[in-house]
């Protein structure tokens, strides 16, 4: 009786409404209620003193998370300057690989693997290489001599370079860190590699751990190449700031000929085959002092590069311009619209051989450019170049230069059009048959001055 007859109070009063203990008024904004937990509060955000603030918790050696290998961990970039720390435990011996991926916009993370001591065993902003990947963000290969924690550091790139550093409750990550099995072991030799890889497709790449464990060591591993591209890349780790080695690469053809030899792969460069066939390749890996430890130790990255560009190989007898082989030009333009055209051209040089090629111009009052490597990408070949014209008349010369990049360019040769003739030869005697004195280069025809180009 008490409940109904307050209603009825209420209904005849025309003023207010009663007001009772029980009553909020919702007009007012009611303060945001504190947190007791990191929990309580959202991505990149920790609680502290009961309200939730930019943060996390491994931000010190002292406070970094433990990850369990075959696993990942998830982490915030925030605020800007957070370097979040994680460790793992390893026996020695192990190859592994680190990465991150995000969704943040802004992304670009630095990942640093340190050794039980506090040594940077190697860092990675995109992929080993240098160079990036679409599906992650920085991707990190190393091999492990010790035995013990082991520390992993996440950070932004602008934070870790000292410059313009990213961080926001968006800049979220994962970290992924997994033992990595492709490697070569012992004892292998020459007559018995014991990894073999498959490269079926162009642009299919691999990663091969290495380690060079006692001096005067190599390793062997085969590739067995059926893809539809001549060009073969190695490419190495290029922050090789733990390890001692010095990557040299031989390569050897199907037949068992040496086709490429390379000093400091990955450090210094990459090694690059243009004349790949199906058939199993033998790669040599060792130090370029012949020193090895545990501490000399590297990745290899195999990829079978596609190329849309034909290459003019030379048909022998070619030795005159007169038996030239030709190379023909595709024609083209540049972003502002002025015409040029480009072509390859390739060969071998053998002992007392000479190579022409002929070039055929459509643009009066242009530019002809050649450009040739060789021993950048593993070549033992450095040849002299020549230009002439139509006539035989010498225009420009330049030798290859083994400690150049490209190793030798001849640029900005005022012509007209008519044919031209490009003449590859040894200045210095060449005493054996090798299959490694290989050359490839390009030539420009422009109807203008050119600022910058590409070199094969």
């Amino acid at each position: 009786m008490r409940y109904g007859f307050a209603l009825l109070f209420f209904a005849c009063n025309q003023d207010k409404p009663i007001e009772t203990n029980n009553t909020t008024d919702t007009s007012t904004p009611q303060p945001q209620e504190g947190c007791s937990q990191d929990e309580d509060c959202g991505q990149g955000l920790i609680c502290e003193a009961q309200d939730c603030v930019a943060g996390d918790r491994n931000n010190a050696l002292d406070e970094a998370e433990s990850i369990l290998w075959e696993s990942s961990i998830s982490g915030t970039i925030n605020p800007e300057n957070d370097v979040d720390y994680y460790t793992f435990n390893a026996e020695g011996g192990e190859y592994l690989r680190l990465y991150t991926t995000t969704d943040f916009e802004e992304d670009d993370t630095v990942v640093v693997l340190r050794d039980p001591n506090g040594k940077v065993i190697t860092w990675s902003d995109d992929y080993p290489t240098g160079s990036a990947i679409s599906s992650k963000d920085s991707v990190l290969f190393a091999f492990l001599a010790e035995e013990g924690t082991h520390v992993i550091s996440v950070e932004d790139y602008g934070s870790y370079f000292g410059s313009d550093p990213s961080g926001s409750s968006l800049y979220g990550y994962s970290l992924y860190i997994e033992e990595w099995s492709r490697t070569t072991r012992e004892e292998d030799s020459i007559e018995n590699p014991l990894l073999g890889i498959d490269m079926e497709t162009t642009n299919m790449w691999d990663s091969i751990g290495i380690s060079i464990a006692e001096e005067g060591d190599t390793d062997f591993f085969t590739i067995n190449y059926s893809a539809q591209s001549p060009i073969l890349e190695i490419h190495g780790v290029k922050n090789l700031d733990g390890s001692d080695l010095i990557p040299s690469i031989r390569l050897y053809n199907p037949d068992g000929e040496l086709v490429v030899e390379r000093n400091g792969v990955g450090i210094d460069g990459i090694v690059k085959y243009p004349f790949m066939d199906v058939g199993s390749y033998l790669v040599e890996v060792f130090d370029q002092s012949g020193l090895g430890s545990l501490d000399h130790w590297t990745f290899l990255f195999p990829i079978s590069r596609e190329t849309s560009n034909e290459t003019n190989m030379e048909v022998e007898p070619n030795t005159d311009l007169t038996s030239a082989s030709s190379v023909s030009l595709n024609i083209t333009s540049n972003s502002n619209g002025n015409e040029y055209g480009y072509g390859y051209g390739a060969g071998h040089l053998s002992i007392d051989d000479e190579d022409w090629f002929s070039v055929e111009n459509p643009y009066d009052g242009g530019t002809l450019v050649v450009c040739m490597n060789t021993a950048l990408y593993g070549s033992t070949l450095l040849p002299a170049i020549d230009v002439y014209d139509a006539e035989g008349t010498l225009l420009e010369s330049i030798q290859t230069d083994a400690s150049s990049d490209p190793n030798a360019a001849i640029n900005e040769i005022a012509y007209d059009s008519g044919i031209y003739y490009i003449r590859v030869y040894s200045e210095t005697v060449l005493e054996e048959e090798k299959s490694s004195n290989w050359y490839q280069f390009i030539t420009y025809a422009a109807s203008f001055t050119p600022s910058s180009y590409s070199c094969p």
